[in-house]
């Protein structure tokens, strides 16, 4: 269980940020002390010093950073930035000269054995650190708004693939049992083995490229059951099955291509799957009957082609290669996949 201090650290900005000024001010105390053993004193120079830091570093981080960095005006910015430095060292200078007599008549200042533009350095040091403080959040915010819509796209497109697979399915086992077919038990068995992995596996990121294509073998023995002697069915998988995959990638193109490759007369449907050096190739060609193109996307909502590419850009960013060919009698993709 987490601490509640941690809790309250990463909760609090304002925790956060005085204990980065506490250790700022005990630093630079010990950094810039008159002598080997630092003292009171040293302390409270360095918190002097610190009564043009902070407005420095909040100036940054409050204007000029939200209102100049951040809408792309960077001359304006480092102009800014200058100007931020020569009053902030305006601020210092003011406060040990007329400031810090007031509080006590010591001898010494540690200031007085540093130059100058040591102290100019010093405060553009802080200002850079807190720009790339500011930037690293930005940037890791992003990042997890940027993780969070991934994982929204991607469930909302495997949600796609889930139901009309199941729509299909479903209206295929319901047209032969109208015909009491006897092939009937071998659908429902096949079903189940591809519900099963629906269910329990494809709620992960990736799963073994085995079970994906033990998926496609099932998917494709019930397309053999329910289709037609007049239909060419070829399914290869060479190479060593190895390697993970994001699940159910495959599966609108296998059903892409039973779906408009299969027609009233005679059709074919070849798949292949090569696998060499965890890198796959998918290749399907299929015979194509302009009659079901212009039909069969109003039944399946578009999905298909739109959904693997949307699903390839979000999971294998400048991992892939899709390739689309298209005849007035066949239907031609390859796939090129770098495996996890």
């Amino acid at each position: 269980m987490t601490h509640p201090l941690i809790i309250a650290f990463f909760r609090f900005v304002w925790i956060r940020h005085s204990l980065f000024w506490a250790v700022s001010v005990y630093t630079l105390g010990h950094l810039f002390a008159a002598s080997a053993e630092t003292a009171f004193l040293d302390y409270l120079y360095s918190a002097m010093v610190h009564v043009a830091l902070v407005p420095l570093v909040y100036t940054n981080l409050r204007l000029l950073i939200p209102f100049l960095f951040s809408r792309e005006k960077y001359a304006l910015y480092l102009f800014s930035c200058l100007g931020s430095l020569v009053f902030a060292f305006g601020i210092h200078s003011i406060s040990f000269q007329y400031l810090v007599p007031q509080l006590a008549n010591w001898s010494y200042y540690m200031v007085d054995f540093i130059p100058q533009i040591s102290l100019l350095f010093l405060f553009a040091i802080y200002l850079g650190i807190s720009t790339l403080l500011s930037l690293s959040k930005s940037w890791w915010i992003k990042q997890q708004l940027e993780k969070e819509n991934l994982q929204l796209s991607l469930k909302a497109l495997q949600a796609q693939v889930n139901p009309h697979f199941l729509f299909n399915s479903l209206h295929s086992l319901y047209a032969l049992s109208l015909k009491k077919s006897p092939q009937t038990p071998d659908l429902l068995l096949n079903l189940s083995e591809m519900l099963r992995y629906m269910l329990y596996r494809t709620t992960a990121a990736k799963v073994p490229l085995k079970e994906e294509i033990d998926y496609l073998s099932h998917y494709i023995a019930f397309q053999r059951l329910r289709t037609e002697a007049n239909v060419e069915i070829q399914w290869e998988v060479n190479g060593e099955v190895i390697g993970m995959v994001a699940p159910l990638l495959l599966v609108p193109l296998v059903e892409n291509a039973f779906k408009h490759g299969i027609g009233p007369g005679d059709s074919f449907v070849r798949l292949v799957i090569e696998i060499q050096e965890k890198q796959l190739k998918f290749i399907s060609q299929n015979s194509r009957w302009p009659e079901l193109t212009t039909s069969v996307p109003s039944e399946t909502g578009g999905i298909g082609m739109e959904n693997v590419g949307q699903r390839l850009q979000l999971l294998y960013p400048n991992q892939h290669t899709l390739e689309v060919n298209q005849s007035e009698t066949e239907f031609h993709v390859s796939l090129h996949l770098i495996l996890d």
